[in-house]
This record gives C-alpha cells, structure tokens and sequence, in this order.
C-alpha cells in the first residue's frame, strides 16, 4: 500500500510564503531586540537568528523536495537528483526525498545508486523501501 501523502501543486507556494512571512518577522523584531552591549543582549540576538536559521533549514529541505519533484515531472533528472540531493543535505532521513531520488537515480540508469538509496530506507521507512526496491526490480 503506498502511503504517499496527495500530491498539492500549491506546496511550494505554501513554503515561500512561510519564508517571506519569517524574513518579515525577523525585519519588524529586528529593532525590539537588544541592539548594544551584554552578554544577554548577544544572547537574545543569538537565539533568534538561530531559531530563524533552523525554520529556514527546514523550509529549504521541502523547498528542494518539491523542487525535485518539479523536475522529475518534466524529466529533467539531473536537476531533480540535485534538488533532492540539497534536501536531504538539510534533512538526511527526509524519506520522501530519499525516495524520489532512489526513482530519479532509476529513471538516470542508475540502478548502483537507487539500491543505495533502498539500503538507506529500509532503516526508516520499510515501506518506501520495499516500493523502492519493487521499482528496481522492474527497471532494465
């Protein structure tokens, strides 16, 4: 049974408009934030440029996830395999990303390197990883 999630054509619209919201957030707070001197007011500063980093990580990896998809569905597979690749730098047990490389690597005539790619599943997700190793049983 596979358990992918419906695919909505809105999701990357979704993402940037997170980001814009978060970079518009960080502008209007930047001057409430302590601007001089202390250890707490570095601290402060710190912290939110942190947690701002971390919602943008997040952000990049489904960003990349779905730019990938994007190209795989105009078959341009070299891009899909490095947008996806980025995501999983962000996010490496990102399992929609590992196997939608696993297909992209396939769909290249890289069969080496999508088994890879089901080896790593097979430790999160068994289920991806028996569809993915389904798919390169059937591939030439």
């Amino acid at each position: 049974m596979d358990r992918r999630h419906p695919r909505n054509i809105h999701a990357p619209w979704i993402t940037m408009l997170r980001a814009l919201t978060l970079a518009a957030f960080m502008a209007a707070a930047a001057p409430a934030l302590p601007q001089a001197g202390g250890a707490q007011a570095q601290m402060t500063r710190g912290d939110a440029a942190m947690k701002a980093k971390e919602y943008v990580q997040a952000l990049d990896a489904n960003s990349a996830s779905e730019l990938g998809f994007a190209y795989n569905s105009v078959k341009q597979y070299a891009e899909a395999a490095a947008a996806y690749e980025q995501a999983l730098q962000a996010k490496p047990e990102n399992v929609i990303a590992l196997r939608r490389l696993g297909s992209t690597y396939l769909a290249m005539g890289r069969k080496p390197d999508a088994v890879q790619i089901a080896a790593k599943l097979q430790n999160i997700d068994k289920d991806r990883a028996q569809s993915l190793n389904t798919e390169i049983g059937k591939a030439k």
